[in-house]
């Protein structure tokens, strides 16, 4: 097994693209993550889950013959839709001060 040092480093040129992600699916990696961000501030209350897999099917419908390796798995799309919700949640109260509406006409129905 061989070491190689930071001075024989292979740098490649700005037109050759990493093997892992080829060039002409990057495009679609990154329209999926806009898409799934964009419909989860949209549908709150829909799972993240199914956002995603909604918007896989969607986008690879036209790809289906050829596997796109630039697309993150859904596991990480999913974590980009909570975590993009998390963001427009309110955050939490510092304290408990806060004025009651008594003019607000409020029914409850406890034995119903």
């Amino acid at each position: 097994m061989t070491k190689t040092s930071p001075d024989q480093s292979v740098k490649m040129s700005p037109n050759k693209t990493s093997p892992k992600r080829p060039h002409c699916c990057t495009n679609i990696a990154i329209k999926v993550k806009a898409l799934v961000k964009d419909t989860a501030s949209e549908e709150i209350f829909t799972s993240a889950a199914e956002i995603v897999n909604n918007i896989l099917l969607e986008q690879t419908e036209s790809t289906l013959t050829t596997p796109i390796p630039a697309i993150p798995k859904p596991e990480n799309l999913t974590r980009v839709a909570n975590r993009y919700r998390q963001k427009l949640c309110p955050s939490e109260p510092t304290d408990l001060e806060f004025e009651v509406d008594e003019n607000r006409d409020v029914k409850l129905d406890l034995f119903s």
